[in-house]
């Protein structure tokens, strides 16, 4: 049973574990705390075990109170989970400078479980479309990393087809597809045969091959 003074209960007191008054961080744990922000449920020990934790795995304790005042999620996430998630992107990206890059950037990414085959297979994707290392992509575009590719593929494919020699927001891919192409200005019309054919095809089968049974239902292949 967890022991210690609850962050969000009467009396509790951040100042017993904030390293640096004043900060962005204690300004944020303070706001948090006024509005009882579930994130922050937990003992004073737990968040200053976790601040300890992202400081190990961030190389930095500066860097990890910048993050979490960034992303006071990230103290939603026990020590076990940090490491854990920390472990698995650094094994997506190769090295741990690599992955220190795109987390500090992005710290959202931190709170996801970046272990599977298939998120591999999402970032080699995006990373032959756009032409960036993998820090780039994960540090701009981490949320792809997240999204099925039956789902996006499709919607990046139509709108290269539509406007190939024009920058795109390459995130309007998320979106749902009349949203995304409404964002993008190209024509709705048409794309649900272009999805098809494009999950049919040696392109598509290519890209999807590890997203498993909801690829093949909603390609028709299998």
């Amino acid at each position: 049973m967890e022991t210690g003074t609850k962050v969000g209960g009467a009396g509790a007191d951040i100042r017993l574990w904030i390293p640096a008054a004043g900060s962005a961080l204690e300004e944020r744990l303070r706001k948090a705390i006024l509005n009882h922000t579930p994130v922050l449920y937990c003992t004073v020990e737990q968040l200053g075990a976790r601040l300890q934790m992202l400081s190990q795995l961030m190389g930095s304790s500066a860097v990890a109170r910048d993050m979490s005042a960034r992303m006071l999620s990230l103290l939603s996430c026990s020590s076990a989970r940090l490491q854990r998630n920390f472990d698995a992107f650094c094994s997506l990206v190769g090295s741990e400078a690599v992955a220190r890059e795109a987390l500090y950037t992005a710290p959202r990414l931190l709170t996801k479980h970046f272990a599977r085959v298939v998120h591999q297979a999402r970032l080699e994707f995006w990373q032959g479309q756009l032409g960036l290392p993998a820090a780039q992509v994960l540090a701009k575009f981490g949320t792809l990393i997240l999204s099925s590719l039956p789902v996006v593929g499709p919607r990046w494919a139509w709108l290269r087809k539509h406007r190939p020699s024009e920058e795109l927001i390459v995130n309007y891919c998320i979106m749902r597809d009349s949203a995304c192409m409404k964002k993008c200005k190209v024509p709705l019309e048409g794309f649900a045969e272009f999805k098809a054919a494009w999950l049919a095809s040696e392109e598509g089968r290519a890209a999807c091959r590890h997203e498993g049974k909801w690829y093949t239902i909603i390609s028709g292949s299998g």
